[in-house]
C-alpha cells in the first residue's frame, strides 16, 4: 500500500515537471523582441525574458536564486552584485564582461560552478552572447547607455 503510494507521487511529479518544462531554456528560435541590440531592454525581451525567466526557472519561487523576469529585476540582481558562487567577481563588471560571471556562466568557462546558462537548453547563440557581451562593456547601463550602473544584492544566486 505505502509502495503504492510512494510510487504514484512520483509518477505525478515527474508528468507535472515534464509538462511545466524541466529545462530552463525555450526554443532558440523564439525571438519576441525584435532585432536584438546590446540594450538592456533588448536583451531582456530577447534572451533573458523568453530563455531564463521560464516557470522553474529565474522567477519568483523557482529554483534559480535570482529573478530576471523584468528589465528592472534583471539590472538590481546582475550589475555591480558580487557573485555567490565566485565572489571575486561581480555578476556583471560594468565596461568588463571578461570579469562578469554571468558570462562565464553562458559561455561554460572552466572556472564557474554548476552548469552553464541556459541550464537543459541549448546554448546561446553567438550573436546572443555577443550583445550581451557588449552591452556589459558598454557599461551594462539600466536604460539609456549614459545611465549610472548600479545594482543591489538579492541574497543567491550566482
Amino acid at each position: 500500500m505505502l509502495y503504492r503510494f510512494i510510487y504514484r507521487g512520483l509518477s505525478a511529479w515527474w508528468v507535472v515537471m515534464l509538462l511545466s518544462g524541466l529545462s530552463c531554456s525555450s526554443n532558440p528560435t523564439e525571438q519576441s523582441g525584435g532585432a536584438l541590440e546590446p540594450t538592456l531592454s533588448s536583451i531582456q525581451a530577447n534572451i533573458f525574458s523568453p530563455k531564463c525567466a521560464l516557470s522553474g526557472c529565474h522567477v519568483n519561487g523557482g529554483l534559480a536564486p535570482m529573478t530576471l523576469q523584468s528589465a528592472d529585476a534583471s539590472f538590481t540582481n546582475l550589475v555591480n552584485v558580487n557573485s555567490v558562487q565566485r565572489p571575486a567577481l561581480k555578476r556583471v563588471a560594468p565596461n568588463d564582461a571578461s570579469q562578469s560571471y554571468l558570462m562565464h556562466k553562458l559561455e561554460g568557462a572552466p572556472n564557474i560552478d554548476g552548469e552553464p546558462m541556459p541550464k537543459g537548453g541549448p546554448p546561446l547563440s553567438s550573436q546572443e552572447l555577443n550583445a550581451i557581451r557588449d552591452w556589459i562593456n558598454n557599461g551594462a547601463a539600466r536604460g539609456q547607455q549614459n545611465d549610472p550602473p548600479s545594482g543591489g544584492d538579492d541574497g543567491g544566486g550566482y
